[in-house]
């Protein structure tokens, strides 16, 4: 326990990194019938010129998984699984009798109905079931946030994107990549520096609680973002308001999703 913090940073580093080279990549592949006709060309990669990115997206995650399924070891000692086995089979079991029993109580005839019957068949020994309630509260905690972080993020994509005849900022994707990196590194440094620093000093319940204070903060006045919009104006400074949400916005919620997956992982 005294590594987690500093362990679970790492992850989320990673995840920063990845910010940093995604749009880089991605952004390269693009419409590939372009810089790369004779291959692409006439194919559905011309008709759908995002496609190529995303289904070597696809396939790295495909890869990830069989890694993990593969490679990564149980963690959990072999004694206590036999321990955890054992035990939702003789509660599943005691729970199947009573079943039985009552049910051939009110049957006068002596059969099994069908209730009862499909209650002792389907009673199998599931770890969800016999999950403590703590731990289903944290990862409904985990994936409400880690859902809120996707959902932000691409709101302020598509957002950002309404054209200036609308009254938006109109950015071009290169424009947006720039401001994922602005994110990214705002999540780099919390990790390195500031997240396993601070859970020393105030604990996880802090760093929770002051990420989704932060994140609400400056997610707030971000319609007041776009009195800055028009580029005839502000120029490069219409970027500033935005690049700086997106680095403490990440940045707070740097605090928030490692201290969840510390939670889970306990």
């Amino acid at each position: 326990e005294t590594n987690e913090a500093r362990a679970f940073s790492f992850m989320a580093a990673m995840y920063s990194v990845g910010m940093f080279l995604g749009p880089l990549v991605g952004g390269c592949m693009v419409f590939p019938a372009d810089w790369a006709p004779n291959l692409f060309r006439g194919t559905i990669f011309e008709v759908k010129p995002f496609l190529l990115p995303n289904a070597c997206f696809a396939a790295l995650c495909v890869v990830v998984w069989l890694l993990a399924a593969c490679c990564l070891e149980e963690t959990l000692p072999r004694e206590k699984c036999q321990q955890l086995t054992s035990g939702r089979a003789t509660a599943c079991g005691l729970r199947s009798e009573r079943s039985l029993s009552t049910s051939r109580d009110k049957n006068e005839t002596g059969e099994t109905s069908t209730a009862a019957w499909c209650q002792f068949t389907s009673c199998s020994p599931s770890p969800l079931g016999e999950a403590p309630p703590g731990l289903w509260r944290m990862v409904l905690s985990y994936g409400l946030a880690f859902a809120y972080l996707i959902a932000s993020t691409q709101t302020f994509v598509l957002v950002v994107q309404i054209g200036r005849g609308q009254g938006g900022f109109g950015l071009s994707p290169a424009e947006i990549a720039m401001l994922q990196n602005c994110a990214a590194g705002g999540l780099l440094l919390t990790q390195l520096l500031l997240y396993p620093w601070l859970v020393q000093k105030k604990g996880y319940r802090f760093c929770i609680t002051l990420g989704m204070f932060t994140v609400v903060a400056i997610s707030f006045p971000f319609p007041l973002y776009g009195l800055m919009a028009d580029p005839a104006k502000f120029g490069a400074w219409r970027m500033v308001p935005l690049g700086s949400m997106m680095l403490v916005q990440m940045s707070a919620f740097g605090l928030c999703i490692p201290t969840l997956t510390v939670w889970v992982n306990r």
